[in-house]
């Protein structure tokens, strides 16, 4: 089961929302992580190393891959996103 690891700048983007926002987000990231195919995953072109977005209502989510774990990057409004 891969874990999730958050980076200092996701914290505080995280914490800047709503706690309603905040609860919706982490349960999809902890879906993500666990294996579930269900939410909105697309790889980001022009990024190294490979990066993925996953799309959370009007957020998104940067996300990267590195040997089982989900580093989550990023949390912003999509008007803000790339």
């Amino acid at each position: 089961m891969p874990d999730a690891r958050y980076e200092r700048r996701a914290v505080r983007d995280l914490r800047s929302l709503s706690t309603s926002d905040q609860r919706t987000i982490v349960a999809e990231i902890a879906a993500y992580a666990n294996g579930s195919t269900s939410g909105d995953v697309k790889k980001l072109k022009g990024r190294s190393p490979s990066e993925y977005r996953l799309r959370v209502g009007r957020f998104r989510v940067v996300l990267a891959r590195e040997s089982g774990t989900i580093i989550v990057l990023r949390i912003t409004d999509r008007k803000n996103a790339y």
